[in-house]
């Protein structure tokens, strides 16, 4: 069972990866001891664990121990070194990885820890570096793949990084907005290294585009319904803005996204972690009602009160809001008509302001967002009205509801 779960981690570290060349692992299969008996010619070793993976910077060190338990019934020789695996994105140098001790005899049913030192040289390309440390040269057959396994090894994986040099603002817009109109967005880029970054922002980007399918799926947005805006490089140690513009056509409905790419050469991400650059635009077209929402209830003979309450609420990322273009805050009218088919407009004789107020923003700290007020930042807001008509007369009233600025609303009728 434990080659299994050793294939099933080996074989797990091919997505995304690239095949090490072939000459580097004719040499690394050469110097291998290769063994072409089954399982029963195979050291019965307990190693733990058999996977490590680590996080280190450029110039950085962990060290950490393994645990090798021997169950044959004689002594066995263990002279740990590294074997890099023919695939992944990079192989670990040896000369990053320090094994002590490095040669040790365990006794029957004995068990040595080995301490394994990985140093980062500080001019380490960032990206994912693995190999193998194994513990003899056995090898079993690794059908279909025309390479061998190594059965007694720990899987190694090093991830080197270093802190993001360009730090993006607001990557996703959600806004709700109408057909026909123009509404203008801006994401911030700082550049905190020492170096110009050049930047070319470009609408859509397959590489990272996944393709919705199905009924409730959003549309998407046309390219030539936005125009972008912004320098083509950012200096050291400074902000650049990107305006993106766009222009929505009378006919749009519905629910429509996007994707920009920043194209900035981040030298601290690989290129194929540079998807933190995309800006996606989540835009829902939304049209004015034109006439009120209407509700049709009794009253009954005797009744004393009637009591209406009307609220509504949106989140902070429903709508999208600038220095500019303050978001217009929510609200409604409120009328009725009686039994009598009079009109009745009666004033809230309750108002309640409620906010849901964040230290923290929608993916970055409020002092750093983009036309920040400060240390706070409202994640929801809430309006409520109450409404009361003493003795109402009985029998069928209509409560009218028209919106303004809102998508949604709740509402409760009380007739005490």
């Amino acid at each position: 069972m434990r080659y299994f779960i050793v294939a099933l981690l080996a074989l797990g570290m091919i997505v995304a990866a690239n095949a090490v060349s072939v000459e580097k692992v004719a040499v690394l299969e050469a110097k291998a001891a290769v063994q072409t008996g089954g399982q029963d010619s195979i050291t019965s070793l307990i190693i733990n664990p058999m996977y490590r993976g680590l996080q280190l910077k450029p110039g950085e060190e962990e060290e950490f121990t393994v645990k090798v338990k021997n169950r044959e019934d004689r002594a066995v020789e263990l002279e740990p070194r590294l074997w890099a695996m023919p695939f992944g994105e990079y192989v670990l140098e040896e000369e990053w990885v320090n094994i002590s001790p490095a040669r040790a005899v365990v006794e029957k049913g004995g068990e040595q820890e080995f301490t394994i030192k990985v140093s980062v040289p500080a001019d380490a390309d960032v990206g994912s570096y693995g190999a193998q440390i194994i513990f003899t040269n056995e090898t079993t057959p690794s059908m279909p793949y025309p390479y061998p396994r190594m059965p007694s090894a720990l899987t190694l994986s090093v991830s080197v990084w270093k802190p993001p040099t360009v730090v993006v603002s607001n990557n996703f817009i959600h806004d709700r907005v109408e057909a026909g109109k123009t509404y203008e967005y801006v994401v911030s880029v700082e550049n905190r290294g020492n170096t110009t970054i050049p930047m070319n922002p470009k609408f859509g980007d397959e590489r990272y585009d996944v393709r919705c399918a199905g009924m409730y799926c959003p549309g998407e947005l046309e390219e030539d319904w936005i125009t972008i805006t912004a320098p083509d490089s950012i200096p050291p140690h400074s902000r650049a803005k990107v305006r993106i513009a766009v222009k929505l056509p009378e006919y749009a409905r519905g629910q429509y996204e996007g994707r920009i790419n920043l194209n900035i050469e981040d030298p601290s991400r690989p290129e194929w972690r540079r998807y933190d650059q995309l800006v996606t635009l989540s835009l829902q077209v939304w049209q004015k009602p034109s006439s009120p929402y209407e509700k049709v209830f009794t009253v009954k003979d005797g009744t004393e009160m009637l009591s209406v309450e009307v609220s509504v609420s949106e989140f902070a990322y429903e709508k999208y809001g600038t220095c500019g273009r303050p978001v217009a805050e929510p609200s409604f009218k409120v009328w009725f008509i009686d039994p009598g088919s009079r009109e009745v407009r009666v004033e809230p004789t309750k108002t309640v302001i409620a906010e849901t107020v964040n230290l923290g923003s929608w993916g970055q700290p409020p002092w750093e967002a983009e036309c920040s007020p400060g240390m706070y930042s409202v994640e929801r807001i809430t309006f409520r009205n109450t409404f009361l008509i003493e003795n109402p007369e009985a029998g069928t009233w209509h409560l009218y509801i028209m919106p303004e600025n809102a998508q949604k609303f709740e509402y409760t009728i009380e007739v005490k």
